[in-house]
């Protein structure tokens, strides 16, 4: 009986120590998910869109800015990871650029998402004045197609999935039916 108790312990702390924590998954994801930004060729609008996660929160950076300057116009958006329902992919191309990509949609509860204007591409996340989206249900973020030539939808996909349950969600991956 005594054996079995230590056998039970031991395995125990083998497996805790080889998992990884809330932390390094974030920084993980953080680090692998922006790095396959969709080429719009010789569009004169620069658009960036980035995802954050820190502390059990998603945040989405999003800015168009006109290569002339005469516009601009950028957001930061949270929701909780908790309320993320689903976790889903689609594809798209732009009609004038002969390019194709990849959407990561991220599917929350109505009403759990935050968004806040910035003044200027600069503006961090913890200096924006947030305000209840209360229509909102998904983030998208465009990727090129290296992200799933690379593996690293996969990746994601998985490393996602894990985060948001360590914060209390229960998401799902939602495939295309065929």
């Amino acid at each position: 009986m005594k054996k079995s108790h230590l056998i039970l312990i031991f395995l125990f702390i083998i497996c805790s120590s080889f998992s990884q924590t809330k932390k390094e998954t974030e920084n993980w994801i953080n680090k692998n998910i922006n790095g396959y930004s969709v080429d719009y060729g010789n569009n004169p609008i620069n658009i960036v869109e980035n995802i954050y996660i820190e502390n059990g929160y998603l945040y989405f950076y999003y800015h168009w800015k006109r290569e002339d300057e005469n516009y601009y116009d950028g957001t930061w958006s949270k929701v909780a990871l908790k309320y993320i329902k689903s976790i889903e992919y689609s594809y798209d191309k732009s009609p004038g650029l002969n390019n194709k990509w990849i959407e990561l949609h991220l599917n929350f509860t109505k009403g759990k998402c935050f968004q806040g204007k910035l003044d200027d591409e600069f503006q961090g996340k913890d200096n924006v004045a947030y305000e209840v989206q209360s229509e909102r249900n998904i983030i998208t973020q465009r990727l090129n197609m290296d992200f799933v030539k690379s593996g690293m939808k996969k990746r994601i996909e998985k490393a996602l999935l894990s985060i948001i349950k360590q914060y209390g969600g229960n998401a799902s991956l939602k495939k295309e039916a065929f």
